[in-house]
C-alpha cells in the first residue's frame, strides 16, 4: 500500500495538498475515489480512503490508525559533501536504512562547494530527496538534513561517535563495530569522509571529540557504499 506523509494542517483538515504527492497520486499511480493509502503525519500513521480528487487538493477519510513501532536510538550520518549524483544516492539510501538525520558538511577533500547563499535551496532539495525515500520505504518518521560546518556541530550530544577511518582499516588488527560498542547508546553519530577521505587535520578533530576510529573491511570503501554498509551493520547488531 502507497504510504505519503502530510503535514499536521493538512491531516487535521482531511486533505492533501502537496503537488507533487498531488501528481503522483493522480496521473503516475492513478488513484481514484475509494482508493487507500497510509498517511504519515508527526506521530500518527493512519489507513485511509481518498474520497474526493480535484486539481488543487485530494479530501481522505480515516479508516483505521495503525500502531507505530518506536526506535530506542537515534543514528545521525555525518557526510562530507561528495559530487552532486552521489549525495542523492547517499541520502536516498541512508533513509532507506533507517537513519535518522544526515547532516552534510564541507570538509577538506570535498570536490563539491556549496555556497552560503545556496544553502536554503540544496536543503530544502535534499530533505525532498528524503521524504520521497522515506514514502518509498515505508518509514515511521522523516530524515531531515542540513547542511553545517564541521566546527558548528554540537557533538555532545550524542553517545557514541564513530569515524570510518581508513588509517584503521590498513592495521593488521583493525577495530571493528561490535555489539558490546553499542549497549544502552541512544544517539550515535558516525563520520564518512567524501571522494578523498578525511585529511589528517579533519581526522585529529573528530579524535579530539571522542569519535571512536573503526574500520568496516581490510577493504577501502566508496563514500557513496560506506554509510550502507554501517547502517546494515548498526541495525543488525542493534536487534
Amino acid at each position: 500500500m502507497q504510504r505519503i506523509f502530510i503535514s499536521e494542517e493538512d491531516f487535521k483538515n482531511r486533505i492533501i495538498t502537496d503537488s507533487e504527492i498531488l501528481n503522483h497520486l493522480s496521473n503516475v499511480l492513478r488513484m481514484k475515489e475509494s482508493d487507500e493509502i497510509e498517511i504519515m503525519a508527526l506521530s500518527t500513521l493512519v489507513i485511509a480512503k481518498l474520497t474526493k480528487f480535484d486539481k488543487k487538493q485530494i479530501t481522505f477519510e480515516v479508516t483505521k490508525e495503525l500502531e507505530i513501532e518506536e526506535k530506542e536510538y537515534q543514528i545521525t550520518l555525518l557526510q562530507g559533501l561528495a559530487k552532486l549524483d552521489k549525495i542523492d544516492e547517499i541520502i536516498k539510501h541512508s533513509v532507506e536504512l533507517n537513519v535518522d538525520h544526515i547532516i552534510l558538511s564541507q570538509m577538506d577533500f570535498s570536490i563539491m562547494k556549496i555556497k552560503n547563499d545556496a544553502y536554503d535551496a540544496k536543503k530544502e532539495r535534499y530533505n525532498k530527496i528524503a521524504l520521497n525515500a522515506s514514502s518509498q520505504a515505508h518509514r515511521n518518521n522523516l530524515t531531515d538534513v542540513d547542511i553545517m560546518p564541521l566546527n558548528k556541530i554540537d557533538y555532545k550530544q550524542y553517545d557514541l561517535l564513530l569515524m570510518l577511518d581508513t588509517v584503521e582499516a590498513r592495521k593488521d588488527n583493525p577495530q571493528y563495530l561490535e555489539k558490546e560498542m553499542l549497549e544502552n547508546k541512544k544517539n550515535i553519530i558516525f563520520v564518512v569522509g567524501p571522494e578523498g577521505g578525511i585529511s589528517p587535520k579533519e581526522r585529529e578533530l573528530f579524535i579530539n571529540q571522542g569519535f571512536l576510529p573503526i574500520a568496516l573491511s581490510k577493504n577501502i570503501l566508496r563514500t557513496e557504499t560506506a554509510s550502507l554498509a554501517l547502517l546494515a551493520q548498526l541495525d543488525l547488531l542493534k536487534k
